[in-house]
C-alpha cells in the first residue's frame, strides 16, 4: 500500500510541476506576443499566440503520459496482489495534502466495484484482461489527443499565413486540413 500512495504522491507532484510550466509558457508567449505586437506596430507578432495550441496539446500528452504510468504502477500491484484497491483509494483519498479533484481523476482509471472482494477476489487473468483493455484505451485517446494538436496546429498556421500573406489558396489548406481531421476523428 505505501509503495501505491508514494507513487499516487510523486505522480501528483510531477503532474504540478508539468502545470506549473505550462503556465509560465502560456504566460510568457502571450505577453511577449502582445508586446512585440505593441512594439513593432504591426498583428503579426500575434502569430505567435498560435504556439499555444502546441503547448496545451503537449502538456496533455504528458499529462496523460504520467497518468498512465501511474496506473499501470498501481495496476501491477492490484494484479499481484499487492494492494487492494478499494483500500487504497480509501487510504490516500485521507491525505489532506492531495487536492481531491486530482485524485478523484486519476482514481476514475482505475477498476471500480460495488464490493471490495469482488473486485480484489478477481482472477489473475480478468485483472489482466482489465489492464489491457485500459491501456489500450489511454492509447488511443493519446493518438487523439496528438492528431488534434497538429490538426489544430498547422490550421492556425496556415490561417495565420494566410492572412499574413493575403492568400485565399492557403486559407482553403487550413479548411481542408480541418474537414481531414473531422473525417479521421470520426473513425478513431
Amino acid at each position: 500500500m505505501a509503495t501505491a500512495i508514494n507513487l499516487t504522491l510523486r505522480s501528483i507532484e510531477e503532474r504540478a510541476r508539468l502545470y506549473r510550466g505550462l503556465i509560465v509558457l502560456v504566460s510568457a508567449t502571450s505577453v511577449l506576443a502582445c508586446l512585440l505586437t505593441v512594439l513593432l506596430r504591426s498583428w503579426t507578432a500575434l502569430l505567435g499566440l498560435g504556439l499555444l495550441i502546441p503547448f496545451a496539446g503537449g502538456y496533455l500528452l504528458l499529462d496523460g503520459r504520467r497518468v498512465s504510468r501511474w496506473r499501470k504502477g498501481v495496476l501491477e500491484l492490484w494484479c499481484r496482489r499487492d494492494l487492494q484497491l478499494v483500500l487504497f483509494a480509501k487510504s490516500v483519498s485521507a491525505y489532506p495534502s492531495i487536492p481531491p479533484r486530482t485524485l478523484e481523476g486519476m482514481l476514475s482509471t482505475l477498476p471500480e466495484s460495488s464490493t471490495e472482494q469482488k473486485l480484489d477476489a478477481l482472477l489473475e487473468v480478468k485483472k489482466q484482461q482489465w489492464v489491457a483493455t485500459t491501456s489500450a484505451a489511454a492509447r488511443r485517446q493519446e493518438l487523439r489527443t496528438l492528431l488534434a494538436v497538429v490538426a489544430l496546429t498547422l490550421a492556425v498556421g496556415l490561417a495565420g499565413a494566410a492572412a499574413q500573406l493575403r492568400s485565399p489558396r492557403i486559407l482553403l489548406g487550413s479548411v481542408i486540413v480541418m474537414a481531414v481531421w473531422a473525417a479521421v476523428k470520426k473513425h478513431l
